[in-house]
């Protein structure tokens, strides 16, 4: 692909708004990528809205780094500034900001480290889409608005490609209806199950006490993971014991100061050695491109009065996991203990677990969480319905789907 230092491209007559076009290319392994903007439509042709690339800047093998030099887009007046956009999992990816009601292109920056406030052109919803090195989320109907703004935590895994090469710069006739076109095809690429194959399998681990036992994934829990990556996208390994604490799973388990120690029978985290057993196997030889971990289990340390020590226990034990797997961007998704003590003067701890599986999900941008509150009926039982169990893992399938698709 031949690029010019810079280049500059006059407005036609018709149209006075800046917009610019957005070119890809992968280094080698597709490892890393370069991008650079090139203004659409320029006022005038100017030093300020000329683009100057300059190659070089190697991060890592097969990576080459662009810089901008001059005013593009993204530093024009702007009309209003969405959400906050907090990240985490990537460093420096592209930013790519879209106008919804136009399909373009508006702008796209590198480097926004950490964090970014995207600037848009005009009052009207767009699309935020970062990405690099094969990962990339995407944000819609992002508004401009005043005052506080909310704050949106996302996290990158590898199981996303990233949007696919433009092997040549686009003429300044192209037709907005081609850039929709361009666009419809790339989320194609982006989402569809054929992509996510092509890009490593997804591993769902499910482990916890009676409550996870109960379920039968292949019942809910499999069918709707197939349908969103493919039946051979997707490795579903599931172990749960009945009437378990956590430290059966967590090795460095500690008793809150102050609470009685409890029996022990067999050594901390030897659920998880078991765990591991039938995960191994599972993926041998396999490339993953992302790992969720559903966990229904909680019932026994409310009971047992241990809730001082959960939020600790589950995030060693999902610890245990990222080092055991080698990778840090491990999901999860937590099923919140269900209401059948929340009336128990006896289980002082039942609201109190509850209350910590909430906030380990939801202060986590690789978490969330599920309601169980339902699947045990009218009664609020400790087990749950047949349908409960059913529409359980239906609610985790669709929240871990929803965690990798961003």
């Amino acid at each position: 692909m031949h690029v010019r230092r810079s280049t500059c491209i006059p407005s036609p007559s018709n149209f006075s708004g800046p917009q610019s076009l957005f070119l890809n290319r992968f280094g080698h392994s597709c490892r890393g990528n370069l991008s650079f903007s090139i203004p659409r439509f320029a006022a005038r042709c100017s030093q300020a809205d000329q683009i100057r690339v300059r190659w070089g800047g190697i991060q890592e093998p097969g990576t080459l780094e662009t810089r901008i030099v001059g005013l593009g887009n993204h530093v024009r007046g702007a009309s209003g500034h969405p959400d906050v956009v907090n990240f985490s999992g990537v460093k420096d990816p592209v930013a790519q900001v879209m106008d919804e009601a136009t399909g373009e292109l508006i702008y796209a920056v590198r480097r926004a480290v950490g964090s970014l406030q995207p600037k848009v052109l005009r009052e009207r919803p767009h699309t935020v889409n970062l990405s690099k090195s094969g990962r990339g989320k995407l944000l819609k109907s992002l508004m401009p608005i005043d005052g506080l703004r909310s704050l949106r935590k996302i996290a990158f895994c590898s199981a996303r490609p990233a949007f696919p090469i433009l092997n040549r710069q686009p003429s300044s006739s192209m037709t907005r209806s081609m850039t929709r076109m361009i666009l419809s095809l790339l989320l194609f690429t982006v989402f569809s199950p054929l992509a996510s194959v092509a890009a490593g399998k997804h591993l769902f681990i499910l482990s916890g006490q009676s409550n996870m036992n109960g379920l039968k994934p292949e019942r809910s829990f499999i069918p709707e993971v197939e349908k969103a990556f493919g039946k051979e996208g997707v490795i579903v390994v599931k172990d749960a014991q009945n009437g378990s604490p956590i430290r059966n799973w967590y090795r460095d388990w500690k008793c809150p100061e102050g609470s009685k120690k409890p029996k022990v029978r067999k050594p901390f985290g030897h659920l998880y050695d078991q765990l591991m057993k039938k995960v191994r196997p599972a993926i041998e030889g396999q490339k993953l491109a992302s790992v969720t971990f559903v966990w229904m289990q909680g019932e026994r340390d409310a009971m047992e009065g241990y809730s001082a020590a959960y939020a600790e226990s589950f995030q060693g034990l999902l610890g245990q996991l990222k080092e055991d797997l080698k990778r840090d961007d491990v999901y999860f998704v937590l099923g919140r203990i269900s209401d059948f003590g929340l009336q128990n003067e006896k289980l002082p701890d039942w609201a109190k677990v509850r209350d910590v599986q909430v906030k380990l999900a939801e202060e986590d941008p690789m978490g969330d969480w599920v309601d169980t509150d339902e699947f045990n009926g009218t009664s609020n039982r400790l087990h749950y319905s047949s349908a409960g169990y059913k529409a359980m893992g239906e609610a985790f399938a669709k929240k871990a789907i929803a965690l990798i698709n961003g």
